[in-house]
């Protein structure tokens, strides 16, 4: 009975080490979350603030210009 009794030792060792393990993750969860918030918060901001540029939209548009004589607005 010397073999059930190691046994019973060893799975009890494992139970002690994984009920520790859980907290020790549990623990390390919620800093992560916090650091995740906080890198949304300024994701947010930081597309805030380029919505909110006047020159947004001019980076993107091409300058009209004439490439022919009697060019309309309008025409392509």
């Amino acid at each position: 009975m010397d073999s059930m009794d190691d046994i019973r030792e060893r799975i009890e060792a494992l139970e002690r080490q994984t009920e520790q393990l859980q907290h020790e993750t549990q623990a390390l969860k919620a800093p992560t979350y916090t650091i995740e918030r906080r890198l949304r918060w300024w994701r947010g901001m930081a597309c805030g603030l380029g919505l909110l540029d006047p020159r947004h939209g001019a980076r993107d548009a091409r300058p009209i210009t004439p490439s022919r004589p009697g060019f309309a607005l309008g025409e392509s």
